[in-house]
């Protein structure tokens, strides 16, 4: 009653990744710092935020080595606008890779109680304001942490909300053109008069 609750399909195993196993806290959710403290970067800390949540999971026992497995996450808050999935690989993170074996899919929920996995409930990509996130993860595929087919699908991630964008900010001209920044202080350092140093250490215009 006082937790949220991750689901897989019927028949498979799923378990606390290395990370969360290694946080001690008993539970899937992981903070950024107890994802550094098993390893993985915290690069995204400046530019994405994880109001939902962070999470470390495994899913065992695919009968189908290669065959893609749903995962729902209930989340800790809702989606938020413009949101993205974000995964921690062994190359850093990245975002989620969606083809025909890898999907990302949200369901209106409510607080802690989710649609089961493979409900007709979830419609595709992650909508603002879902409470509800289902994953769709290939074993071995571009999404599983382990990079290996191998009956096991391996997910550190979160839905992430992006913090701040790199934005070139250009200032309109007279001629309908526009003029970078740089420009514009670069001309007024050269209007400006030039001071000279004389041999008794006085400047002079």
């Amino acid at each position: 009653s006082t937790r949220n609750l991750i689901e897989t399909e019927p028949g498979l195993s799923l378990s606390l990744s290395h990370i969360a196993f290694q946080a001690g806290n008993g539970q899937a959710g992981v903070s950024m710092a107890d994802i550094v403290n098993g390893g993985g970067s915290s690069d995204d800390v400046t530019s994405y935020a994880y109001p939902g949540g962070l999470f470390d999971f495994t899913v065992s026992e695919l009968p189908v080595a290669g065959q893609s497995v749903n995962v729902v996450l209930a989340q800790l808050a809702p989606v938020p606008a413009n949101a993205l999935y974000r995964k921690l690989m062994p190359g850093g993170w990245q975002e989620f890779v969606e083809d025909a074996n890898n999907a990302l899919a949200s369901a209106a929920g409510a607080d802690g109680f989710c649609p089961p996995p493979g409900d007709a409930a979830y419609t595709t990509g992650l909508t603002a304001g879902h409470w509800c996130v289902q994953l769709t993860i290939e074993d071995g595929g571009p999404n599983d942490a382990d990079e290996s087919a191998n009956h096991n699908v391996v997910d550190p991630g979160g839905v992430a909300q992006i913090l701040a964008t790199d934005v070139e900010v250009q200032v309109s001209g007279g001629g309908g053109g526009s003029v970078h920044p740089l420009w514009l202080a670069l001309l007024m350092l050269l209007g400006l008069p030039r001071a000279v140093v004389s041999g008794q250490g006085r400047a002079r215009q």
